[in-house]
């Protein structure tokens, strides 16, 4: 078909498909074909060398904990390369529960797909596969290195509390503060044009 073009990742992590595409558009995922309607998706971006994601750890601890449900489901995606004992360490080192599932986005399609560029960087997917909000967890950092003594916008908690409730996030999107995902570089095609 001219004109059309339809991209779309396949994530083999725990045997997980997503058809993936970009903010407002539908994300295709047989996770949300068995869920309830009223389902929503959590999915953070971090990077366990950032300093940023480690300095928000305890914030993302006590919201897993407080809107984790049957129907809120959390999962942090971990682009960077790394190996499962890194993941382990990390889970350990910040107590976080299994409420929070870690999958490594090995082939960064997950990351690609929804274009995040930093961590931590939130998504919220509703139960129609849709991305109803992305960016900042909150507004406590500001710049790089630049963090408020007092959040006073709770931009991800606000979003999950009016889905809760049926209602819409206010905010679809904000700007996430964080350090720069490091993309994967193409390997060169081993196909040589004259």
């Amino acid at each position: 078909m001219k004109g059309f073009n339809l991209s779309h990742a396949i994530c083999r992590n725990y045997n997980i498909e997503f058809w993936i595409f970009c903010h407002g558009q539908k994300i295709e995922s047989d996770i949300n074909q068995t869920k309830n309607p009223e389902d929503i998706s959590v999915l953070f971006f971090f990077a366990t060398d950032c300093p940023i994601t480690q300095k928000y750890m305890s914030r993302v601890k006590e919201i897993v904990s407080e809107y984790s449900s049957e129907q809120i489901s959390f999962t942090a995606y971990f682009p960077s390369p790394l190996d499962k004992k890194k993941l382990k360490t990390f889970r350990k080192e910040y107590n976080v529960s299994k409420s929070l599932e870690f999958i490594f986005d090995k082939d960064q399609h997950i990351t690609e797909k929804l274009n995040a560029m930093v961590t931590p960087e939130v998504f919220v997917v509703n139960s129609n596969s849709v991305v109803v909000y992305s960016g900042a967890i909150d507004n406590w950092f500001y710049e790089l290195g630049r963090y408020r003594l007092e959040t006073n916008e709770h931009y991800l908690k606000e979003a999950l509390s009016s889905l809760r409730n049926g209602e819409a996030p206010v905010l679809q999107r904000t700007e996430a503060i964080g350090c720069v995902i490091q993309r994967e570089i193409e390997k060169p095609s081993q196909h040589h044009h004259e």
